[in-house]
C-alpha cells in the first residue's frame, strides 16, 4: 500500500512538472519571436546574446530539478522489530541425601586374607535376592527414619529371627502379619549397597569376627513403631526391654 501511494504522488509530481515546463518554453518561444519582429535578429546584439544564455541556463536547471523530483521517491522503511533476549535459568543441583556420604565398602573394619574376602563376596551373591527382599521390608519400615543404624536395625532383625529360627530369609519376610513388604517397591542403589552391607557384616560374623558393626543385639527379634522410629525389644509380649542404641554405629551420619 505504501509503494502503491508513492508512486500516485510521483506520478502526479511528474504531471505538474511536464505542465509547467510547457507553460515556460510557450512563454520562452513567444518573447523571442516578439523580440525578433522589433530588433530584427535576436543574436545580433551582444547584450542580448547574454539575455538569451541566462535564458538557456535557467532552462537547463529548470530540467534538472524537474529530474531530480522525478527521481526521488519516498522509501517504505519496515517498522524496528523489537528483540527479546531469554536468559538461561540455571537448573538446581541436586541435594545429595546423607545416605550419598557413605562409603559402605569402607566400613568395615577387620582384617581377612584374600581367601576368606574372595569366600564373603561369594556368599554375599548367593544372597542376592533375600538382600533385594529385605531392601524392601526396610523402605516400607523404616525409607525415612534416621539416623542409618535404625533402618539397618530393620535388617537386622529379620537376620536375627533367620538365625534364631533357621528358617530362610525369604520366608521370614512373608510370613503373614510380619513385617511390611511390597514386591513391586521400587529402591535405589544406594538402599541396596547398605542392605548388602549389613548382609556382609552378617557373614563375617558367622566367620567368627567380632565388632563388625552390628546395630541390633541378637536377642531382639521384635518391634513396634510409633509412626516416626521404630522400638526394638527382646519379647514379643509380656517383660521385655527396649533397645537403647547403645552400640556404636558404624555409619558416620551419627
Amino acid at each position: 500500500m505504501l509503494r502503491r501511494a508513492s508512486n500516485i504522488k510521483c506520478h502526479k509530481i511528474k504531471e505538474k512538472d511536464k505542465r509547467q515546463f510547457t507553460y515556460f518554453m510557450n512563454q520562452l518561444v513567444f518573447s523571442f519571436r516578439i523580440l525578433k519582429k522589433r530588433r530584427g535578429n535576436l543574436l545580433k546584439n551582444r547584450k542580448q546574446r547574454i539575455v538569451a544564455g541566462f535564458i538557456a541556463l535557467l532552462i537547463l536547471l529548470f530540467c534538472s530539478s524537474i529530474s531530480f523530483s522525478a527521481a526521488k521517491e519516498p522509501v517504505a522503511t519496515s517498522a524496528p522489530v523489537a528483540t527479546v533476549t531469554v536468559e538461561a535459568t540455571p537448573e538446581p543441583k541436586p541435594t545429595p541425601s546423607p545416605e550419598t556420604k557413605i562409603n559402605y565398602s569402607d566400613t568395615i573394619q577387620v582384617l581377612v586374607t584374600p581367601e576368606l574376602k574372595q569366600k564373603i563376596e561369594y556368599l554375599v551373591s548367593t544372597y542376592d535376592n533375600e538382600i533385594i527382599m529385605a531392601t524392601k521390608v526396610m523402605i516400607a519400615e523404616a525409607g525415612g527414619v534416621y539416623p542409618l543404624s535404625h533402618r539397618a536395625a530393620v535388617v537386622w532383625c529379620i537376620l536375627n529371627r533367620a538365625d534364631a529360627t533357621g528358617n530362610s530369609i525369604s520366608s521370614i519376610i512373608t510370613a503373614p502379619n510380619q513385617f511390611a513388604w511390597v514386591s513391586s517397591q521400587a529402591y535405589s542403589q544406594e538402599q541396596y549397597e547398605l542392605v548388602k552391607d549389613i548382609f556382609t557384616r552378617w557373614l563375617l560374623e558367622k566367620e567368627g569376627f567380632e565388632n563388625i558393626g552390628r546395630v541390633l543385639p541378637e536377642e531382639y527379634k521384635w518391634f513396634r513403631g510409633d509412626g516416626s522410629q521404630n522400638h526394638f525389644r527382646n519379647a514379643y509380649s509380656g517383660s521385655y526391654t527396649i533397645w537403647d542404641w547403645s552400640f556404636p554405629s558404624p555409619y558416620d551420619d551419627e
